[in-house]
């Protein structure tokens, strides 16, 4: 309709010259490319992202870990290598987005779960509660599940235990290294 109008308002008012009819043209080409863009069927892409919750895996990778018990049993980073490979890894993967690291002196990079098989004990320090610190800054604002801390619990710059107790962003789970006595 808008086309027709154009055209019998261009007859009747203006007189025929090579300028009228090449505006003609390009206001009937603005109309056209107008109705194709309003008439154009619909084009859609949706994508969908599920995003996961995270759950953090934290192992403590210092000297400490590799000490001895009197007893003869595995030491506690064997302890840790052990549940490192356990089949828990899969549901968990499927649940959550699953980010692993190692600390002692100094927080090592994000790995995946499968990078776990060639950890060493080789850190000189364990400063725990820094690298909670920096964790907890770290995923601020993001939505994790909890972590599984695989640690023998001592922090060697801190002097009292008072940052164990305090709260926490999300829920620290941990597994007992050692047989107790």
């Amino acid at each position: 309709v808008a086309l027709l109008l154009a055209g019998a308002t261009a007859a009747w008012f203006l007189k025929p010259s090579v300028y009228s009819v090449v505006l003609t043209l390009f206001r009937a080409g603005f109309l056209g490319v107008l109705a194709w863009c309003l008439f154009l069927p619909m084009k859609k892409d949706i994508e969908t992202t599920t995003l996961k919750p995270r759950f953090l895996v934290l192992a403590d990778t210092s000297e400490s870990m590799l000490t001895q018990t009197p007893d003869g049993s595995p030491t506690r980073f064997d302890v840790a290598k052990t549940v490192l490979g356990g089949a828990w890894k899969t549901t968990l993967q499927n649940l959550c987005d699953v980010d692993f690291y190692t600390f002692a002196d100094k927080i090592g990079p994000r790995l995946s779960l499968g990078e776990t098989g060639n950890l060493k004990a080789d850190g000189k320090l364990t400063l725990l509660n820094e690298s909670l610190r920096k964790l907890s800054d770290r995923y601020k604002g993001q939505k994790v599940t909890g972590m599984l801390l695989l640690s023998d619990g001592l922090d060697t710059r801190e002097k009292s235990d008072d940052w164990a107790v305090s709260a926490w962003p999300w829920p620290i789970y941990v597994v007992r290294l050692e047989r107790h006595q």
